[in-house]
């Protein structure tokens, strides 16, 4: 895997990618800090639309990897309605979207092997934003003519104020639900589906629509700034997996934890020119790509990508790639295995 690819920030500027072949993960050394807390999942966070699926097997999943603390903290940003202010406390993730989603977009493009249209280039496929917050991400996928974008989130603020904000976009979905929350209810959904079928397979009385449940795997899971906030990072993956379609794409970026790190998004950005709120980093939950990489692998999902991703707070210039420093954030890309 010695390809390149070149990718732009908001400003337009090519910028050189950085590979990490999959087979050196066996080589990097690890020392995990991950939160092994595990909570029960409460089927009752799920907007239920009616459809019927398609029949995938999946397996299900009765755990949840979220932390409700985390949770808690950007609902109440919600409540706040910070997610669309632009200069409000969330506005960091303003200035960063654009280089985000043109990174989003080469990935995508290149891997499905998509007619390179400036307008619609994802049109046929599914998305699912998974962390979705106010849906910056997910109305963004949706513009970009993905024949659906799902997204999702474990507060319920969050997706009232995402399904406000587009509300206007049809092929745009929004689920309050955990995502193995959403295994269990996709694979329930499917298995009513099938009986149902059996049953009635000489009516034509099956609801049409574009909801969530007419599939049960998306072409490509974007998680972005999710994983540092969940209480256990690996089986979050795994979970993630279950939802990936075979040779489908897992885009996802994070923190590394490193010193470096701590002193950029906790005392820099939290505490000295708080441009973040407070409390909402926790250095220890950190992912470094190492152990992304294991992860990965372990959720049968071959790593693509690692890049780098750099914010600078004064000029709110992003670039994503080129000198491959990955002390602070990143991106990661995975294809998952057929």
């Amino acid at each position: 895997m010695n390809q390149k690819m070149n990718t732009t920030n908001h400003h337009q500027h090519p910028i050189q990618s950085l590979l990490f072949n999959h087979h050196h993960c066996s080589e990097f050394s690890m020392s995990l800090r991950t939160n092994h807390a595990i909570i029960p999942s409460d089927s009752s966070l799920m907007d239920t639309p009616s459809s019927t699926t398609t029949p995938t097997a999946m397996n299900i999943q009765t755990t949840s990897s979220i932390d409700p603390n985390e949770v808690n903290k950007f609902s109440l940003l919600a409540r706040m309605n910070e997610w669309w202010n632009p200069n409000g406390s969330l506005k960091t993730l303003h200035h960063i979207n654009p280089a985000r989603m043109e990174y989003i977009r080469s990935r995508v493009v290149n891997h499905f092997n998509l007619l390179h249209d400036d307008y619609k280039p994802f049109k046929g496929l599914t998305f699912l934003d998974v962390g979705c917050g106010g849906g910056l991400v997910s109305e963004c996928l949706a513009r970009l003519g993905a024949s659906s974008v799902i997204g999702l989130d474990a507060s319920s603020d969050n997706i009232m104020i995402a399904k406000e904000h587009g509300k206007s976009i049809e092929n745009l979905e929004y689920i309050h639900s955990t995502v193995e929350g959403l295994i269990y209810k996709m694979t329930t959904l499917h298995n009513t589906s099938l009986n149902h079928s059996t049953m009635c397979s000489n009516t034509q009385n099956h609801t049409s629509g574009t909801s969530v449940y007419t599939h049960t795997s998306f072409d490509c899971i974007v998680c972005l700034e999710v994983i540092e906030h969940v209480a256990h990072a690996e089986s979050f993956i795994q979970s993630l997996s279950q939802l990936l379609k075979p040779n489908g794409l897992l885009i996802m970026s994070t923190m590394n934890r490193t010193p470096k790190s701590y002193l950029q998004t906790i005392v820099m950005a939290e505490y000295l020119l708080g441009i973040v709120p407070r409390g909402t980093h926790d250095w220890r939950k950190y992912v470094t790509p190492q152990e992304m990489c294991i992860f990965m692998k372990k959720a049968n999902i071959e790593l693509v990508d690692v890049e780098s991703m750099e914010y600078n707070p004064f000029t709110h210039r992003t670039t994503i790639g080129g000198d491959g420093n990955v002390d602070v954030n990143y991106f990661v890309v995975g294809r998952k295995r057929p």
